[in-house]
């Protein structure tokens, strides 16, 4: 918030590297802040990525019963850290990075940046939330028809782990970017199709469960309404129940359960 009051609505965004992500997981575990842990910028600096983004702030939200917060942030270009600056505030010296020339209408970059493309399309098929954060990026002018952009876009919808990611946004070869980002984008697509096979047969489960269990108190409700609650069926169930459950603590487990079993069928059955 301060630096948008300051007109300095940018900010450098690193990510950990692998080492670093594990001991800031472990100091959180132990509830310690890891940048109050270390004496010096530089120490921090050792645990983040050579390569990040130059980054807007679009929007801070604080958090005051513990005095953290969130922060959206827009990538804008891609920089290499080269030099500390400051201390106070923290400052590093950076570096923009371009991407190597390359030919747009190279058939190869076309047909791949296409087939990125037709893998984004089935993404927000799948899962309504990519909508919301491609649409989030079209009303701020990314540029979607820029192959470069496209293999950017594509990476921040997959929820690969940082150092995937990582790969990606080191790579200034556009062609072998795209390449990278259709990988990722292919296994986010196995993962939200096998996420919605699972969702799917356990909704089925649930219904034709629930579905069963209604049938069965309404068949209850029908019997005891026409004074037949307890038919023949169920007298030769309930008889059959009493006599078992004198043997049921000496029979095996096994025979148990399946006993058990054919009884629920049985009474589930209609009476002719």
């Amino acid at each position: 918030a301060d630096l948008k009051e300051k007109g300095q609505a940018y900010v450098g965004a690193f990510m950990y590297s692998q080492s670093g992500e594990e001991e800031r997981m472990s100091a959180k575990s132990l509830g310690e802040d890891t940048l109050e842990a270390k004496e010096t910028l530089s120490e921090t600096l050792e645990e983040l990525q050579e390569i990040g983004s130059l980054a807007q702030v679009h929007h801070v939200s604080k958090n005051f019963d513990d005095n953290t917060g969130q922060i959206l942030l827009m990538a804008h270009r891609r920089i290499s850290r080269v030099g500390l600056i400051s201390q106070s505030p923290p400052t590093v010296a950076v570096e923009h990075l371009k991407d190597k020339p390359y030919d747009h209408m190279d058939d190869i970059v076309r047909a791949t940046t296409m087939e990125v493309v037709s893998s984004i399309k089935q993404l927000l098929l799948l899962n309504p939330l990519y909508k919301e954060q491609v649409q989030y990026l079209s009303r701020n002018n990314f540029y979607i028809h820029d192959p470069s952009r496209i293999a950017d876009l594509g990476a921040t919808l997959c929820s690969s782990d940082g150092s995937e990611i990582q790969t990606v946004l080191e790579e200034l070869d556009v062609q072998k970017r795209l390449e990278k980002t259709l990988l990722l984008l292919k296994k986010e697509l196995e993962l939200n199709k096998i996420q919605h096979k699972i969702s799917k047969q356990v909704e089925d489960k649930m219904s034709t469960d629930q579905r069963r269990y209604f049938l069965m108190e309404q068949l209850k409700s029908i019997k005891k309404e026409l004074g037949m609650e307890k038919d023949d069926k169920s007298a030769v169930v309930s008889k059959f129940e009493e006599k078992f459950e004198e043997f049921k603590d000496k029979a095996p487990a096994e025979a148990v359960k399946v006993i058990e079993e054919e009884l629920q069928k049985l009474s589930g059955l209609e009476s002719t």
